[in-house]
């Protein structure tokens, strides 16, 4: 998870399986939208092309729109640091092992933690520190393998996680 963490934003390279779990269902709507446009451009004249075209540009449309929302998921949010950082990053461990989260990659720059669980419950925290902020993402897991939950963005337990991560800040 090391190299997909950015100074601004999780990034995942594209093509790989992190990649097609977090925008799968985005990808799959738009390349429905992209099949749905050729049969279009096939069938002009036929009576059904109208229908053809509606759900090209629908599911187009939607495809763009939820390809933008997952961007934008990736975007890091920041709450500000009242202690002391070595102090925090203490508690920080100390609260996600006492609820049952796997701290997976740990050190001076990053804390990234994950709570494996039922099927729509394998969230992932990363928690990048700076000298008075914390820069935080909560998302699913991307080895869940689950580009449903990756798209509804529950995250239930992990938000929390991340009430008792920012009242201990």
């Amino acid at each position: 998870m090391k190299e997909h963490i950015k100074p601004n934003k999780i990034s995942f390279r594209v093509g790989t399986l992190e990649w097609l779990t977090f925008f799968g269902l985005p990808i799959a709507l738009i390349a429905n939208g992209l099949i749905s446009g050729y049969f279009y451009l096939q069938n002009v004249d036929s009576f059904k092309a109208s229908d053809i075209l509606t759900v090209s540009i629908f599911t187009l449309s939607l495809g763009v729109i939820t390809y933008i929302l997952q961007l934008k998921r990736l975007k890091y949010k920041t709450f500000n640091l009242t202690k002391e950082l070595d102090e925090f990053r203490e508690l920080t461990r100390k609260i996600l092992k006492e609820n049952d989260w796997r701290i997976e990659n740990d050190n001076q720059k990053f804390i990234v933690a994950s709570s494996k669980g039922k099927m729509f419950s394998s969230d992932m925290i990363i928690l990048r520190f700076k000298k008075k902020k914390i820069q935080w993402n909560l998302i699913q897991h991307p080895w869940s393998h689950n580009s449903g939950a990756a798209l509804l963005n529950l995250n239930l337990k992990g938000k929390k996680i991340l009430k008792k991560i920012k009242a201990s800040a």
